[in-house]
This record gives structure tokens, C-alpha cells and sequence, in this order.
């Protein structure tokens, strides 16, 4: 499997992507923003830092990159969810947190 960046790419060739990014911090978000511009791709990125709004963004979206530590959602309930609501989606999750055993709990 490639990068997220590869696949983002390689989506994008196939025509307008969109990407929803739950993300509550400022910074972070600026940093997806410019990663994903210095890749070159050509996607729409549509932010929110609520999950409550996710809930009305996630449909159509060809990737979720979300963020397991938002105000209104912590750890893997978010990401429980996303799962239920669009069990196809591409999800990457994004987290301050060193520790890999929630989701692997989740996963595995």
C-alpha cells in the first residue's frame, strides 16, 4: 500500500476529490492544509472541529481524516461512529497520542 499522499494523488487523477477533516486545533489543521498543497493534488478540503458537524459532511466524502481528541468526542467513539455511519470510508486518524493500542483494540 502506498501513502495517504499516493492515494490522494492517484484519487484526484480520477477527478474532484473531497476530503473531510475533523480536526478541532488551528495548527493542525493548517499543517494538513499545506501538505496536502505542497502534494499538488487537486482536492476540496472541507474542515470542521465538531463531530456533531461531521455528522452532516460525512456523505460523498472520498476520505475522513479525523481527529480522536475533539471537544465533543474522545478516543475511539468518533471513530466507532464513522465506521457505522459510512463503513466503506477511508479513514486516517490523527492523534498527539504515542499510544497504538486503542485502535488496535478497535481493529484487531
Amino acid at each position: 500500500m502506498g501513502t495517504f499522499l499516493e492515494w490522494v494523488q492517484m484519487a484526484a487523477d480520477a477527478g474532484q476529490v473531497r476530503i473531510l477533516l475533523i480536526e478541532d486545533d488551528d495548527g493542525d489543521a493548517l499543517l494538513v492544509e499545506e501538505l496536502l498543497r505542497e502534494a499538488g493534488t487537486e482536492v476540496a478540503l472541507v474542515r470542521t472541529r465538531l463531530l456533531a458537524d461531521a455528522r452532516k459532511l460525512v456523505a460523498g466524502a472520498a476520505c475522513v481524516l479525523l481527529d480522536l481528541g475533539l471537544p465533543d468526542s474522545q478516543g475511539l467513539h468518533g471513530l466507532r461512529w464513522l465506521l457505522r455511519q459510512e463503513p466503506d470510508a477511508t479513514v486516517v486518524v490523527l492523534t498527539g497520542l504515542s499510544d497504538e493500542h486503542p485502535v488496535q483494540r478497535l481493529t484487531g
